[in-house]
């Protein structure tokens, strides 16, 4: 395998070796690129942490379970699924959320903001997943098959309530 510099076509045998040509090309002071993506770093640590995104390595653990990620905010997100922390709550009914987005989704109750809006009819939806599922209706796709009969459904509770 060979590994090609996007900036004059030279061939290197190694990522590294890209990498030490790539530093002659760069005058912004961000003197390290990723070979995959073509980024560029000031630094080789931030190079490093950046190299996580194109591999399946996740360093950072969780001491409750065995599930692993690739950097510590999505762990402490995670931490929040065995500790039972729900550090966001609405101003409107006191309910508390583990995430932020998903407070902000909640809101929408109360505000009955819609910001998701069917291009076929222009019904407006507070969630994108229910206007995936009202799609749906319009194209006459019907993905949620039965495993037991050739019956298919446009909506995956009625899939559950058929079997």
């Amino acid at each position: 395998m060979s590994y090609k510099c996007e900036v004059c076509s030279q061939l290197f045998r190694s990522p590294l070796g890209l990498q030490k040509h790539l530093e002659f090309h760069t005058d912004d002071g961000q003197h390290y690129m990723c070979t995959v993506c073509f980024m560029r770093f000031r630094d080789i640590s931030a190079l490093d942490a950046h190299h996580l995104t194109h591999m399946k390595k996740r360093p950072h653990k969780c001491s409750h379970c065995p599930k692993a990620f690739r950097d510590p905010g999505s762990l402490q997100k995670h931490i929040r699924v065995h500790t039972g922390e729900k550090p966001y709550k609405c101003d409107s009914c006191n309910r508390s959320f583990a995430e932020y987005s998903s407070l902000r989704k909640h809101q929408r109750v109360h505000t009955g903001e819609q910001p998701y809006r069917c291009p076929h009819c222009n019904k407006g939806f507070s969630i994108s997943g229910n206007l995936q599922r009202h799609i749906l209706i319009h194209t006459g796709e019907r993905p949620y098959k039965c495993n037991f009969c050739t019956k298919a459904f446009n909506n995956p509770s009625h899939l559950r309530r058929h079997v």
